[in-house]
């Protein structure tokens, strides 16, 4: 997964699901406007938390890919 990808899903989210979407961002857009400073600080949690499973998701792709290799490796001799 990578971020063409995730561009790729919430584009084809907002063109299937136009109301939904458009309601999520507006009340996003009401709740940043009533309280700004905890909106920035749950959005940077947000984005760290993001960021943080899609670090792991990498490492853990990673090890996977690397344990098949093994076992590929050892049938091999």
């Amino acid at each position: 997964m990578d971020l063409d990808e995730l561009i790729r899903i919430a584009n084809n989210f907002y063109y299937t699901h136009t109301y939904v979407a458009i309601g999520v961002i507006a009340a996003l857009a009401i709740i940043t406007f009533l309280k700004p400073k905890q909106t920035v600080k749950a959005v940077l949690i947000l984005i760290g938390i993001i960021a943080a499973g899609y670090i792991l998701f990498l490492i853990s792709e990673a090890l996977w890919s690397g344990f098949s290799d093994k076992s590929q490796m050892l049938d091999k001799y």
